[in-house]
């Protein structure tokens, strides 16, 4: 029997209790392991005989991804087991540098391509064109696969830390936030307009004061329209966990030293009613909370 129809084999006996479920996870890791060790470079860019610490750790969180694909393979679904793993193994390496606050290393190809990608779309948005993904995939003349990869790295990216640099050792290639520009958090025609501009820059300086966490938390919610249910897939956290966050988010910003600021672009009755409410979560801050603030 071929390697690919003995995974689902394996997958199976796992599921069902029959063998011994130590050695069959081990036959199907050991089995696999160039597969999962290509899925770790590519999602990451770490190079097994370069970064060998670091890979060996990734290489542990891919079992985890693997048994939780294990758990959950339904082989009526018609799919090859190790292409429906290969989500759980990047979910496990993304919640992995989320909890440790590191920073993907994206391959020097995939660097050029989101550049590319980036270049391409801002010439449309330069000739009056609808910069969608089609229309840059056209431009560019990639493959469907190729600009799915480069759309998902980006947004993968974006969840997996807002200010992780494309290079570490090249800081002048920015950060992916900064390569997709404003334009993809507030509109060309908002930004445009003086009063809508400053506003944007009023809300950038208030969101710098929250936790990375809750920064992510907003901004994945806001800026790249993400579900909280999405979210909490993601940060391996319950919705209730990501709406709290959110509004414990919204309350710092209230209460904190940019809310003068950012009451002045509200309209009189609602900037009365944030004012009621600034001042009821004000209150509730203890005197050192206060202090922190002003």
């Amino acid at each position: 029997m071929d390697s690919v129809g003995r995974n689902e084999q394996i997958v199976s006996q796992i599921q069902s209790g029959v063998g011994d479920r130590q050695e069959l996870l081990t036959e199907l890791w050991v089995s696999n392991m160039g597969l999962v060790q290509k899925i770790i470079h590519q999602a990451t860019g770490l190079q097994q005989n370069v970064h060998r610490q670091d890979f060996e750790d990734l290489e542990q969180q891919a079992f985890i991804g693997i048994m939780e694909a294990v758990r959950r393979y339904d082989p009526a679904a018609g799919v090859k087991f190790f292409t429906y793993a290969e989500s759980y193994i990047r979910k496990s390496i993304y919640k992995y540098y989320d909890k440790n606050g590191q920073a993907l290393r994206l391959p020097a190809y995939m660097r050029k391509r989101i550049k590319e990608y980036t270049q391409a779309k801002e010439n449309l948005r330069s000739k009056g064109q609808s910069a969608t993904i089609e229309n840059i995939q056209k431009i560019l003349s990639w493959s469907d696969n190729a600009i799915r990869s480069v759309v998902e790295t980006i947004r993968k990216m974006e969840m997996q830390s807002l200010d992780s640099y494309l290079n570490e050792s090249d800081k002048d290639s920015g950060t992916v936030m900064d390569m997709i520009a404003s334009s993809e958090c507030v509109s060309d025609d908002a930004l445009s307009n003086p009063y809508a501009e400053e506003l944007h820059i009023e809300l950038q300086k208030a969101l710098v004061e929250l936790s990375g966490r809750e920064q992510l938390v907003l901004k994945a919610l806001f800026y790249q329209g993400y579900s909280e249910k999405t979210i909490a897939e993601y940060m391996g956290c319950t919705r209730q966990n990501i709406s709290r966050i959110k509004t414990e988010a919204f309350k710092q910003i209230r209460t904190g030293k940019y809310r003068n600021a950012l009451l002045s672009f509200l309209s009189v009755p609602a900037a009365k009613r944030a004012r009621k409410k600034i001042v009821q979560d004000f209150n509730e801050l203890s005197e050192d909370e206060r202090n922190l603030l002003l």
